[in-house]
């Protein structure tokens, strides 16, 4: 196209006719155009599918076109790359397109539709010099686009979405830098807000959005820089530079597509032209770091991607390219070449192997499947923004690397054959292994296994590291060296001289191992072998288990000359560190030695040495050194899992002094690590003295001490719910003789203490009961900061109801609930004015107090109501009108949570900010929406008998039901679906309402017949088996076309009484109305229906519905 189309005629110069074939004006000459002709319609249609296409000044309100913008949304689910400028609100603008698939661009019409005029001006000028435009948009790229506006962001954006843009973009000198990845990747605009560098508090918080973010984004919620949890979600039609477009797809050449044979059939296909341009730019900015950030942050790259980056650095990227970037490239590229192995790979061939059985071949691909590689992953302490510049800076702060192992393989059993290979293969894998490990820093060898496992008679937990990563394939090269040992010991042997000796590692645990073995070392092997250990490895108290137990195990034979040698090397002990005192290391080395000396005498070891005199001797560097600690020498150092268990013996602290009581149980209360146990005698002491527990309490208050600890063990144990009312006026006279800013300390305790205690208390000692709680009160309204929820606030979507439930305020409500006296009341006597005045001073707390109240009253709304109207209405119901939207947050969540509303005039007064709340769909979890809904329902289900009128008229829920979202819809559905016959209503009533709900009040518009509306419709009329041609016949007008996975219809798969054999042609016109185009998003087993459906009544055979779906289906 070239110029302008006027798709209705032009009147000539003279404005006395129509230029050539005249206007069309009379129905006859549109249905020419659209219909009997169609040459508009195909225009139309073949303009939207080649061209960005933007409405202006045109409401596609004629019936041909609005018919046919409707079809194909129908069709294709939406249009994409079809706009309208519409003025007004964006809300309004959306209603306005959005059911003919248009995208609506909503602008202000002030000043005579300025906005739109100086829109069309800037596409002018654009449209008048394009080259020019490109190249000052290029320049523009060149500077990077942190510092650019979102509109200039996405008119680069723009560039990149066609072939040419994109070349015009990327193919320039020097190119924009790499920081336009950022832009591109939806991901990396979208990602959620950080310091500049991760856990660096000194560092500014930096919104990713701000620096990266388009003017066709829709624009994120701010996140508070103090949420640790803080995620975002990309929205799914925010722009992605990387995706295949429609232009892509249309230009697609055979080299971009695979085949079944032949030369592409094992290459990966190319990427498509402007893919290709965006590839070919990052390669030449590779040596940016920006590249090597975003890299490691996509889950795959394709090859040949890759394959350019690996060329431009290693060919072009010499003299620009420095440490650490082109280490961790390489590590990268490495990485990605091993990745492409499938986690899969022993299942796959443990197929093969039980297909085919053993085999060379199937040996070289076991040990090439289970060889380590370096796994590259984001660094961890890098932030949410692409790095300009390199700076000084280590290899770990690019990139984050770790050595990857696969898991070992449970089930492949290895015949006799084929052992001694994949033992000598193994051997050569952990070889790999030790150099992979120290060429990141040799950070995974030294927290090594064990061989011989733990079995001193311990717990011995969940040891993950014998199951995975270095150790798995250790500990299963060991395995497989026992079995070569019974099988073929001389070729055990030759596996065993061919270990490295310089290694200190893998390697060195594996000679220890051996040197138990009698069948593979002989004495003076043996002898060689621990004089060649150096002392590193001597002495690592890691290696200290395995070379223990095989000295053990081997003492008996060996000679006294070696006995003597290794007792000699023990006395000796370590080596001086550098930079270790004189005093340290004698320290050290005394501690070493008498713990392997006295271990191995403790284990019967016969030993040359007069230990008695040596311990002496050596005890003076050591002092504090015991002989337990011998004991312990050869235990696995290796990380447990298992279930700590409490003991709370309070033995060591019952006869203590009432000063010492809690320091002392301080001391005692420890972890200890190795046994899983945890020490809590206080606990026990509070169990088995009470009162004398107290009476700790009391002394540390004098000294101005109010350990929350303690106070806590005391009020939350078990035992203070069965107190005597005596004993709990006791400690409501204790509580009672402190300050708020005492109390404060355990505030928590305290309130949930006296909630606890309140039926007793308030029933024998009211007076004090009252005390207290106004106290207690005191504290929350004086010192806010310090009566927090327990709760930790993990979004910035509060929820109320657990903050409330967990918090002092919420505690000290629900104990005015609890006390007894309110059962005495009477309907509309009035509360009592003690009570009254508590509950207004909890309504009054300031900040979150007040709303935790609010949560507990308002869960309690129904019978305050009942009570005292006037009360509630004025210090409870007003809430309804505050201007602080957390109170309105905190009022609905405890309503909700009951969703319950008694009586037409409390119903009335909430009814109109239940809808309103319906329609913004802001509730805060999914059972207070749930509430919401049936409250609303069950409004428009009753009739007040006074006037005859529905609670919830049918046009108010109409009006909830257009303005709401699919969700509510689908709740209300649901809801029906929920209130069987045979439940609240007879069978008759059942029906009646849901006529009158889908037939008079269920909205038309096609903004309501949505994929997720209509799955849940679909499965409301096949769910209602005994009404079903009713239901089905009420729910036919209001289809639209499910989506994918959201309708699964598994009564239609039934054997017996399936609504297909009896009621077929409904079925079909049902199916037919909502499965889409695509058979690929049918539920499983429709093809099964549909040949069901032409057995049950033949003629449908011929019908075109079942004729078009069979077409669909079977061309798949």
């Amino acid at each position: 196209m070239n110029g302008i189309v006027y798709l209705h005629g032009k009147a000539t110069p003279e404005y006395n006719g129509a230029e050539e074939d005249g206007f069309v004006l009379s129905s006859s000459e549109f249905g020419r155009a659209y219909l009997s002709d169609g040459w508009a319609t195909t225009f139309i249609r073949e303009i939207i599918e080649r061209y960005v296409v933007v409405f202006i000044g045109y409401g596609a309100d004629d019936p041909p076109v609005q018919y046919l913008l409707e079809a194909l949304n129908k069709t294709n689910g939406s249009l994409d790359g079809v706009f309208a400028l519409q003025s007004g609100e964006a809300e309004y603008a959306t209603m306005r397109w959005r059911h003919k698939g248009v995208r609506a661009i909503a602008y202000d019409p002030a000043n005579r539709h300025a906005a739109l005029w100086s829109t069309l001006e800037k596409w002018a000028e654009r449209a008048t010099n394009p080259d020019a435009w490109v190249q000052s948009v290029v320049q523009m790229a060149k500077g990077g686009p942190e510092n650019l506006e979102p509109y200039q962001r996405g008119q680069v954006a723009h560039l990149v979405g066609s072939v040419e843009g994109a070349r015009a973009l990327f193919d320039t000198t020097p190119p924009p830098p790499a920081t336009w990845l950022a832009v591109l990747d939806p991901y990396r605009r979208y990602a959620a807000p950080e310091r500049e560098k991760r856990f660096d508090e000194e560092t500014p918080f930096i919104d990713p959005f701000d620096l990266y973010g388009l003017d066709s984004d829709v624009i994120p919620e701010k996140v508070d820089p103090e949420d640790d949890y803080a995620k975002r979600k990309v929205p799914p039609d925010a722009w992605d530079g990387f995706l295949l477009n429609k232009s892509d797809r249309m230009a697609l050449l055979d080299e971009n597509i695979s085949s079944l044979r032949g030369y592409s059939s094992a290459s990966v296909p190319r990427l498509p032209s402007r893919l290709d341009q965006v590839g070919t730019w990052i390669a030449k900015v590779s040596h940016q770091p920006a590249v090597l950030w975003w890299a490691t942050r996509q889950g795959n790259l394709h090859p040949q991607l890759l394959r350019q980056i690996g060329f431009w650095l290693e060919k072009k990227g010499d003299d620009k390219l420095g440490e650490p970037l082109r280490s961790a490239w390489r590590f990268f590229l490495d990485s990605w070449q091993r990745q492409l192995r499938s986690s899969d790979d022993f299942f796959q061939l443990g197929d093969d192997i039980r297909l085919n059985g053993w085999n060379g071949t199937l040996v070289r691909q076991f040990s090439d499947i289970a060889l380590p590689f370096i796994k590259v992953e984001t660094a961890s302490f890098d932030g949410p923004v692409a790095p300009i510049e390199i700076g000084d800076v280590e290899i770990g702060q690019l990139v984050s690397l770790d050595v990857e192992y696969p898991d070992v393989p449970a089930d492949l059993n290895i015949p006799d054959s084929y052992v001694r290979p994949i033992v000598s293969n193994l051997g050569k894998n952990l070889e790999t292994a030790v150099q992979l490990e120290k060429e990141i820093g040799g950070y995974g060898l030294g927290h090594l296994s064990p061989i011989s496992p733990h079995n001193d008679g311990e717990d011995d937990g969940d040891r993950y590291g014998r199951t995975h990563g270095l150790s798995s394939w250790m500990l299963y090269h060991v395995k497989l060296m026992d079995r070569l040992l019974r099988l073929d010991p001389q070729a055990a042997l030759r596996e065993f001289e061919s270990w490295n000796e310089e290694d200190e590692t893998v390697f060195s645990r594996l000679r220890m191992w051996a040197l138990a073995k009698k069948d593979l070392i002989g004495p003076k092997t043996f002898r060689m072998v621990v004089k060649s250990l150096s002392d590193n490895v001597f002495w690592d108290s890691f290696h200290a288990r395995d070379l223990l137990l095989a000295v053990s195990a081997r003492w008996p034979d060996l000679d006294r000359a070696t006995r003597n040698e290794i007792e000699r090397r023990i006395l000796k002990g370590p080596s001086r560190r550098k930079k270790e005192g004189k005093k340290q290391f004698r320290e050290r080395r005394a501690w070493t030695v008498l713990n392997r000396i006295n271990w191995m005498k403790l284990n019967g070891l016969q030993l040359s040495t007069d230990m008695d005199a040596r311990n002496v001797e050596l005890q003076r560097d050591a002092p504090a050194w015991k002989l337990e600690y011998a004991a312990r020498e050869a235990r696995s150092l290796e990380g447990r899992v298992g279930t700590v268990r409490t003991v709370s013996d309070p033995t060591a602290i019952v006869d203590e002094p009432l000063a010492n009581v809690l320091s002392k149980a301080l001391e005692l209360s420890k972890r200890r690590g190795v046994d899983f146990t945890e020490h809590d005698p206080f606990r026990g002491f509070v169990e088995q003295r009470p009162v004398r527990t107290l009476a700790v309490l009391r002394d540390a208050a004098r000294r101005g001490d109010y350990p929350e600890w303690a106070w806590r063990t005391f009020l939350n144990a078990k035992a203070r719910e069965s107190d005597p009312a005596r004993f709990s006026a006791v400690i409501a006279g204790e509580i009672l003789k402190h300050q708020p800013a005492e109390i404060a300390n355990f505030i928590r305790s305290a309130a949930d203490w006296l909630q606890k205690s309140t039926k007793a208390l308030a029933k024998s000692h009211s007076d004090l009961f009252y005390k207290v709680l106004e106290r207690l009160i005191s504290v929350v309204r004086e010192l806010p900061a310090q009566s927090k929820s327990s709760i930790v606030r993990t979004s910035e979507q509060p929820d109320w109801t657990m903050e409330s439930i967990n918090s002092a305020t919420g505690d000290l409500a629900e104990a005015l609930f609890d006390v007894p006296q309110r059962d005495q009341i009477v309907h509309l006597q009035g509360l009592d004015k003690t009570w009254s005045r508590m509950a207004e001073r909890l309504l009054s707390a300031p900040g979150e107090p007040r709303r935790h109240a609010l949560v507990i009253f308002a869960h309690q709304l129904n019978w305050l109501y009942w009570a005292d109207p006037r009360w509630t209405e004025q210090h409870l119901l007003s809430v309804l009108e505050s201007i602080e939207f957390e109170d309105r947050q905190a009022f609905w969540a405890g309503f909700l949570w009951r969703g319950q509303a008694h009586g037409y005039k409390l119903f009335g007064i909430l009814k109109p900010q239940m809808l309103e709340l319906a329609k913004s769909g802001s509730l805060e979890k999914r059972g207070h929406s749930e509430a919401l809904t049936g409250l609303i329902l069950s409004g428009w289900r009753t009739r007040n008998p006074e006037i005859q009128q529905r609670l919830v008229s049918d046009s108010e829920l109409r009006d909830v039901l257009v303005k709401s979202d699919d969700d509510f819809r689908v709740r209300v559905l649901w809801n029906m679906e929920r209130s069987p016959p045979d439940q609240s209503e007879d069978q008759n009533s059942w029906i009646e309402n849901l006529t009158e709900l889908l037939e008079n009040v269920w909205p038309r518009q096609i903004v309501v017949k949505s994929p997720k509306v209509t799955a849940r419709l679909c499965d409301l009329a096949f769910s209602s088996e005994g009404n079903f041609v009713q239901v089905a016949q009420l729910v036919l007008p209001l289809l639209g076309k499910v989506g994918p996975s959201q309708v699964f219809l598994p009564a239609l798969r039934r054997t017996g009484n399936n609504v297909t054999d009896s009621h077929p042609g409904l079925v079909l016109a049902l199916l037919h109305a909502v499965l889409p185009d695509n058979a690929k998003l049918w539920p499983y087993g429709i093809d099964a229906t549909l040949d069901r459906i032409g057995h049950a009544d033949t003629t449908l055979n011929n019908d075109e519905r079942l004729i078009e779906l069979r077409r669909i289906w079977n061309s798949r």
